[in-house]
């Protein structure tokens, strides 16, 4: 564990700690890193898990599938950002499987430290509760952004609307996506055929210009 603990450090769910509590903290928890192929499943949409996903190394996509299959990637997970907090907390089934996009190493954090703290615990409690309280505060506003691009009421406002925000958060106006095309056809709710199409449109239109997942908003 202590290989790993200059990179956990910088994770947001122990801002605040110092490194002996955090070494402390993953002690109580009984924390273990576990490393996962591409492609391989992490948490599976349906079961229980006691546990809170902290990415140490890789990249990882959380996805939601409905009756008939269909996809959607609800978000993409980077070094030191947590997932299945919501569903460990409350010991609920997950109602997302989160797959490895690349290689990765996961932490697996215990939750029953965060909701009955032994004597030792209570020193930092109400630390990563807080701490907990931001992530969540955060990735609520992340959902809400995606919301604000799947309920355009046309695709191409949806690709606008998508770009204009990545454009917009990394402060210029060529920039790469983190998705694949079939990625990014999840990831706004529409046909993957359809939206390579509306992206030779909005092309031609002198709206974009792109080649694989680099894009210039004109």
């Amino acid at each position: 564990m202590k290989e790993y603990i200059e990179t956990i450090k910088k994770a947001p769910i122990f801002k605040n700690f110092s490194e002996e509590n955090i070494i402390k903290f993953l002690g109580c928890s009984k924390a273990k890193v576990k490393i996962y192929k591409k492609n391989e499943i992490i948490f599976l949409a349906g079961n229980l898990s006691e546990n809170i996903g902290l990415i140490i190394e890789g990249v990882a996509h959380v996805i939601r599938e409905d009756f008939w299959g269909n996809k959607t990637i609800v978000g993409e997970l980077h070094e030191n950002e947590i997932f299945g907090e919501v569903f460990a907390i409350q010991n609920i089934p997950l109602e997302n499987t989160a797959i490895a996009k690349t290689t990765v190493k996961i932490l697996l954090i215990n939750t029953d430290l965060i909701l009955n703290p032994c004597q030792e615990g209570y020193v930092f409690h109400d630390t990563i509760l807080i701490n907990l309280i931001m992530i969540l505060a955060k990735k609520t506003m992340a959902m809400n952004r995606k919301l604000e691009h799947i309920t355009k009421r046309n695709m191409k406002d949806k690709i606008l609307s998508y770009l204009s925000r990545v454009s917009e958060k990394e402060k210029k106006k060529t920039f790469v996506i983190p998705y694949n095309r079939t990625e990014l056809s999840e990831f706004l709710c529409v046909d993957r055929a359809a939206l390579s199409k509306e992206l030779s449109k909005l092309q031609k239109e002198g709206l974009i210009n792109y080649k694989k997942n680099e894009f210039t908003l004109n």
